[in-house]
């Protein structure tokens, strides 16, 4: 069988907040039959069977259930044990990302954050995970170790330096442009 969760529902924008389900206005929108969505599923619960060729690919047994999956942010959001209201998660990669968890059915209606239902969330206790993504942070870190801090310094160096600036940085700003540009 083939499932879906809130979550990844969420993440393709096929998710109503609002009434905890399927968004079927989005569908509708664009001429989607609702059947083409798989069955929802709670996030933690049975998704499926490792099939015989993929048990074999993994080294596992076939019929292995799968009963857990989710996007990359909120995969680890949960790695980080980011699950309360209040909690965050914070990364630096190819991108920044800054997700906070909230219980309040919220958005921004300016779209500088994107809304997902998050993995622990359930009709009696929501949980919304709140994404702030900042492209090029990983390039960008890596062109100023290159370009400004000469030979033989490494990152763990560079997170020691930039953790004695003062916050606000005397008004200094960055503004990466794309993926690094």
């Amino acid at each position: 069988a083939i499932r879906t969760t809130p979550s990844g529902l969420s993440e393709g924008i096929m998710w109503d907040f609002e009434k905890d389900k399927l968004a079927d206005f989005v569908l509708d929108n664009y001429g989607i039959s609702p059947d083409l969505v798989a069955e929802t599923v709670p996030t933690f619960s049975i998704q499926g069977e490792l099939t015989h060729e993929a048990a074999a690919e993994l080294g596992l047994k076939a019929g292995t259930p799968v009963s857990y999956r989710a996007g990359d942010q909120l995969n680890n959001a949960l790695s980080l044990s980011a699950l309360g209201p209040g909690e965050i998660a914070v990364t630096a990669g190819t991108s920044g990302v800054i997700y906070g968890v909230t219980d309040k059915k919220n958005y921004d209606p300016k779209s500088r954050v994107n809304v997902f239902v998050h993995v622990n969330h359930t009709e009696k206790k929501p949980r919304y995970g709140v994404l702030l993504c900042l492209n090029g942070t990983g390039i960008l870190n890596s062109w100023l170790k290159h370009n400004f801090t000469g030979d033989g310094i490494d990152y763990p160096q560079m997170n020691e330096l930039a953790a004695q600036a003062p916050v606000g940085s005397d008004g200094l700003v960055i503004l990466p442009y794309g993926n690094g540009a």
